[in-house]
Parts: structure tokens; C-alpha cells; sequence
């Protein structure tokens, strides 16, 4: 969970695929396992500056703000 809230956060302000994977200290076959689970579950979105219509960084979506906020509220709880 702790490298899915890496990429999350990282993601925030939007970020491209190999930003994500040097700040979060991943190999690129551990970084396409985790891209596919986050895709898919919804938390994070692709999207592209000046609204051309190829997808050039990631960006997390209101799903994945959510299991930030779950996230880091249940942390508080256990600390």
C-alpha cells in the first residue's frame, strides 16, 4: 500500500509515467504491475496538457484522493 500512496501522491499535480517511477524507486516491471492495479481500480487517470487528445502524464482521480484520505486517517488511528 505504501508504493500505491507513493505513486498517488506523486500523481497529484499530474506526472509522467517515468517521474512516478524514479520518485516511488521502482523498475519499470514493477511500475507497469502497479500502473495496471491503480488504472483499473480507478485511482488514477490518464491525461493530457493543452487538451490535445493524446494521454501524456498520469493524474490521480477523485477515487484515489479518496484512498489517500482513508489512508492517512487510518495511520493516525495506529499511531
Amino acid at each position: 500500500m505504501d508504493i500505491m500512496v507513493c505513486i498517488l501522491n506523486e500523481a497529484i499535480n499530474g506526472a509522467r509515467k517515468t517521474h512516478l517511477m524514479y520518485r516511488c524507486n521502482l523498475s519499470n516491471s514493477q511500475f507497469q504491475a502497479y500502473l495496471k492495479l491503480l488504472l483499473g481500480m480507478g485511482m488514477l487517470k490518464l491525461a493530457s496538457r493543452d487538451g490535445s487528445k493524446t494521454a501524456d502524464f498520469l493524474k490521480t482521480s477523485a477515487k484515489g484522493y479518496g484512498f489517500l484520505d482513508a489512508y492517512y486517517k487510518l495511520k493516525t488511528l495506529m499511531a
